[in-house]
């Protein structure tokens, strides 16, 4: 199981979100070791196919130097998008939300220890 991140930025419209999410999608799987997918939901009753949920993305990693690279990724996005928000959700329940503000050593590390996680529950 990985890891579930829910992207948010307030001053983006639904459509520049999704554009934002795609980008990330794009440049976490060039890392070595790391795979990222949008979250799929299941289609109300009557439509077709599964649905993609807006901002929710799936990070699974084979190495922990995949997740220390991913957290690296993320950085340059606050850099760039001061108002950019990730919430991170480990396996076990375990969370811990990341924005401009609060891109600290205790919550980069948190979040880390998350991505670890998914990668000692693989092996």
């Amino acid at each position: 199981m990985g890891v579930q991140v829910t992207v948010a930025c307030g001053e983006r419209t639904e459509e520049d979100l999704q554009g934002l999410v795609d980008e990330l999608l794009a440049d976490l799987n060039q890392l070595q070791g790391a795979e990222a997918a949008p979250v799929q939901v299941a289609a109300a009753k009557g439509a077709r196919g599964d649905v993609i949920s807006l901002g929710n993305i799936v990070m699974t990693f084979i190495t922990s130097g995949a997740a220390v690279a991913a957290i690296g990724v993320l950085k340059t996005y606050f850099a760039r998008e001061p108002a950019l928000k990730l919430k991170f959700k480990g396996a076990d329940g375990e969370e811990v939300e990341l924005d401009a503000k609060r891109l600290n050593d205790k919550n980069t590390e948190r979040a880390l220890k998350i991505l670890e996680k998914s990668v000692a529950k693989k092996r």
